[in-house]
């Protein structure tokens, strides 16, 4: 980078550069960093320099002002490999292939009338929800596992269908090819930051061997199920869910922009991995902010309570009507913003709000939530 005026930044060591300094967490560090060095800042994570920016003015530099020069994101193994080699949304590189799949999910699985179609899938999951709490209590139940359950029945019943409750997926299997998918993506491969002996470390580590296998388990999953829908034996579904619509803009010849089974493949990926994982972090997130602070949840609960009165439950229409839910909802994603999705905001939020607004009004409507008796409000901590 010799030449190059850069951004200022702590003075790295050879080989890992400033990896030392991103501590046990490292966006606590990142907080700390840019006191020293200003808002924008440059670091050298093994043999990648990154640029890091902390202020809203120059936030908007990058993600508003010049967004089309930064929003591509930087190759992976794990995701570039999920993603068949960048055909899905989510991790695909900023081009004409891109701009093609974003207006089939901006237009088409994210329009509104779909998303009002996918309510059956959400109702019945949250009543499923509703019925194994009911039956788990008084005693204490494991929130994490059942917000999982619940968000990856939706996501599941959306993408694949009916068929996503037959025996192929009822074992726990295919749940924890999922668990191990999303493990993937999170870990840290030596490749990403050591490009050029990185996948030797990989190797050795025995990492690269098992993205390899996790990606091929859940490829077999998504196999599966495109065998089954593209059957011609298969009788013509009541409710098309994605991989209909999908496999129905692959056949279509007429189309200028062609989907193959790889992309169809791609954007289940994203719609598992974007649903499941922000959906159900939301939730987790606002009940255990809910459960600090006793007074928000003793009025959150009573302004459902009041509004639905003696009917059996909170349906997606009464929803609207929630204004202090909602701000309870806006309020988490400010405490705890999501990882951008590039997915484009109107639509993307009307699917995950709705899903998650829905799911928390009825648990809030049903039970009263207290923390375990060996626990108490402040020990409730849900950094990571």
């Amino acid at each position: 980078m010799k030449g190059i005026k850069v951004p200022p930044g702590p003075p790295k060591l050879p080989l890992i550069g400033n990896f030392h300094l991103s501590g046990n967490f490292p966006h606590h560090s990142l907080k700390k960093l840019p006191k020293k060095y200003g808002s924008i800042m440059l670091l050298q994570l093994g043999s990648v320099p990154t640029v890091i920016v902390s202020s809203a003015k120059t936030a908007k530099q990058v993600l508003k002002i010049h967004d089309l020069y930064c929003c591509t994101r930087p190759a992976s193994p794990g995701p570039n490999r999920f993603s068949y080699n960048g055909l899905d949304v989510l991790f695909s590189p900023y081009s004409d292939h891109w701009k093609e799949m974003h207006k089939i999910f901006i237009f088409e699985l994210l329009s509104m009338k779909r998303v009002q179609s996918f309510a059956y899938a959400r109702e019945a999951k949250v009543d499923k929800l509703i019925t194994s709490l009911s039956q788990a209590s008084p005693k204490s139940v494991n929130l994490n596992e059942k917000i999982f359950a619940l968000t990856d029945g939706i996501i599941g019943s959306i993408a694949f269908g009916k068929i996503y409750g037959t025996d192929q997926f009822k074992d726990q299997v295919f749940h924890n090819v999922l668990g191990e998918a999303m493990n993937m993506l999170d870990s840290l491969l030596a490749e990403d930051f050591f490009p050029r002996i990185g996948r030797i470390i990989d190797a050795l580590t025995g990492l690269s061997g098992r993205l390899e296998k996790s990606f091929h388990q859940f490829d077999d999953y998504l196999q599966m199920v495109l065998d089954q829908h593209l059957d011609h034996a298969r009788p013509k579904p009541e409710q098309e869910d994605l991989v209909d619509f999908l496999t129905r803009l692959m056949k279509d010849e007429s189309n200028s922009f062609r989907i193959t089974e790889n992309c169809v493949r791609a954007m289940l990926f994203d719609a598992f991995m974007g649903g499941i994982v922000t959906t159900s972090t939301t939730i987790l997130r606002a009940m255990s902010e809910l459960k600090k602070n006793p007074r928000v949840m003793n009025k959150v609960q009573d302004e459902i309570r009041n509004y639905i009165g003696k009917k059996a439950k909170v349906e997606g229409k009464d929803i609207s009507k929630l204004k202090y839910l909602k701000m309870v909802v806006k309020e988490t994603f400010r405490l705890y913003p999501p990882r951008p999705q590039w997915l484009g905001k109107p639509y993307e939020l009307d699917m995950r709000d709705t899903n998650i607004e829905f799911s928390l009004a009825n648990i809030l409507y049903w039970f009263d939530w207290e923390v375990p008796n060996d626990m108490k409000r402040e020990d409730i901590s849900i950094e990571e």
